[in-house]
């Protein structure tokens, strides 16, 4: 996530119909619900059969309908810098991988648990820091994509996500103590009500495309990270403030690749090994298809 305090005497007018999510500021805590199971150490055979019995009795957050993914894996909890691969498959069939895996940056600070379909914080069994407001991490866990924000005025040829055009008076707040936390407004003449946004609209190519990366949604929780996009990096040496960053071709070829009810999953290696069975992942390390 990229700062940028609002500098006008401006209000604001709800401007987007949802709420987006953010990288936000906060501080690094631990899943109370994994401490209180495992005591802050390792999981052991008892989280094992915890989740083993957690996957028995419903269902994953990727469901058989889905027919795309977005796989982003760093090495650990800490580290900054990632791989985003593709995978697809036939509704409820096997997952195949597309295309070959992408050099990304995360957080400063690296992944945390976020707010996702696969929960709020940690899932059962498995402990970690929890995604906060300022903390320099992305959010780790399985996310819906929304809207897809950019400079120019019509979406990049072949994507069917759906687009919208930045203005320069959009900010995203970025305030926990704001009502308007977490979503994307259109500044008025009026006074603000928030202390800090990031502005949509930026100098430089960051925010060129931005895809919405749904943490914090449902519900919007002050505090647990706000506007989290993939967006535009640097470079490779430079890592963000709480998104996913890639170079400009990647991030375009993926948005004309995606399509409506993708899915995002976010994980450090060993996380996603140890929730691959639950949540029926695809396997990591595969050839992939050319086609």
């Amino acid at each position: 996530m990229h700062r940028a305090a609002s500098q006008l005497a401006l209000g604001f007018a709800l401007y987007w119909p949802m709420t987006w999510a953010a990288a936000g500021c906060g501080t690094f805590e631990r899943s109370a619900r994994a401490e209180a199971s495992h005591g802050g150490g390792p999981v052991g055979v008892e989280g094992n059969a915890e989740k083993a019995l957690s996957c028995a009795v419903g269902e994953g957050p990727i469901g058989p309908a889905v027919t795309q993914l977005v796989v982003v894996t760093s090495t650990s909890f800490d580290a900054w810098q990632a791989q985003l691969r593709r995978y697809a498959r036939p509704p409820g069939g096997a997952w195949q991988p597309v295309g070959e895996p992408t050099a990304v940056v995360l957080g400063r600070a690296g992944y945390a648990w976020g707010d996702g379909l696969h929960g709020s914080g940690a899932p059962r069994a498995r402990t970690g820091p929890l995604k906060r407001e300022g903390d320099g991490r992305s959010p780790a866990g399985v996310f819906a994509l929304g809207n897809v924000h950019g400079y120019a005025t019509h979406a990049p040829e072949g994507m069917t996500l759906p687009y919208a055009q930045a203005s320069a008076a959009q900010r995203c707040v970025d305030d926990p103590r704001a009502a308007e936390y977490n979503r994307i407004v259109e500044a008025s003449a009026r006074a603000e009500r928030w202390r800090s946004a990031e502005r949509m609209r930026r100098d430089d190519a960051v925010y060129e495309l931005a895809l919405d990366i749904e943490h914090n949604r449902a519900p919007v929780v002050p505090g647990h990270g706000s506007c989290i996009f993939a967006h535009v990096w640097v470079n490779a040496q430079t890592p963000v403030a709480g998104c996913t960053g890639m170079a400009l071709p990647e991030l375009r070829g993926l948005l004309t690749w995606l399509k409506p009810g993708a899915l995002w999953v976010a994980l450090p290696e060993a996380e996603y090994q140890a929730l691959s069975a639950c949540w029926k992942l695809p396997e990591i390390g595969m050839s992939p298809n050319r086609g």
